[in-house]
């Protein structure tokens, strides 16, 4: 990563700050329905694995609520932590009841530069990683914050690219590139009539398309957090409200998109 921390911060910040009216809108990878089908199926799978469940949980960088609005709905007291402000606003809004019964508690902060404490018995990181600058400092942090029977649900982009010296490389860049162009360009004409703002994602998403998460690294530190790896795996993510027509190629030519990791805290 050659920019600073400051920098990925500030671009997150930003980032954000312009996309965060639309969010739901544009980001049809998450809030499509057959994603939508999937996420409510793996997280429930992480819940049950919970022991002694007391149903507190933290959902670091929340955004608008995809896995914080899941939480609540199967009955936790959740702390939602989101650098953008923005963000937070949209969040207690669709909320507002949960914040008034203090089932849903919402911090604006940079959890890196505070001390937080906490005994959670779920802790959700989802669609973060690739947005912060010190991913592995971050993710000891939170996994400090969970309790012992408690479990970490980690969902992740990118999942690793094949090496550059692999054949099958500069082919699976090209689908990528067709399949992700294709999806880009029927969502701009889905949404003809928004205005969309200038969304620069080159600066905040800083491991998006690098490949450079080290996902060895992270099962080490996890593993000396004292938690056990419960799901480990990599897949291709329901990506558009359309089916895609490169979509079947796309998968059998490129590595999946995203990488799920379940963990429980054991020690």
């Amino acid at each position: 990563m050659s920019l600073t921390y400051k920098e990925v911060i500030e671009a997150n910040i930003e980032l954000h700050r312009r996309e965060a009216k639309i969010y739901d809108r544009i980001h049809q990878e998450i809030w499509n329905s057959r994603e939508q089908k999937r996420s409510w199926k793996i997280l429930r799978f992480a819940v049950s694995q919970v022991e002694g469940n007391r149903f507190r949980a933290l959902d670091f960088g929340s955004g608008t609520g995809n896995v914080t609005g899941k939480l609540l709905d199967l009955g936790f007291e959740v702390t939602a932590i989101d650098l953008s402000p923005e963000m937070n606003k949209i969040l207690k809004l669709k909320y507002s009841k949960d914040v008034v019964t203090r089932k849903l508690q919402i911090l604006n902060l940079n959890i890196d530069k505070v001390q937080m404490e906490g005994d959670f018995d779920f802790v959700a990181c989802f669609s973060v990683l690739h947005h912060l600058p010190d991913y592995i400092g971050t993710l000891r942090k939170l996994a400090r914050l969970i309790r012992k029977g408690g479990v970490f649900y980690l969902d992740f982009e990118p999942a690793p690219l094949f090496p550059e010296r692999n054949p099958r490389f500069i082919l699976n860049r090209a689908v990528k590139f067709s399949h992700y162009f294709t999806r880009s360009l029927l969502n701009r004409l889905y949404f003809w009539s928004v205005n969309l703002p200038k969304l620069d994602y080159s600066k905040a998403d800083v491991y998006a398309d690098s490949g450079d998460l080290d996902y060895e690294l992270i099962i080490n530190v996890l593993r000396e957090e004292g938690l056990r790896i419960v799901k480990f795996y990599s897949y291709f993510f329901a990506d558009s409200w359309f089916r895609l027509p490169t979509a079947p190629f796309y998968k059998v030519v490129s590595v999946p998109d995203k990488t799920l990791l379940i963990a429980k805290k054991t020690e």
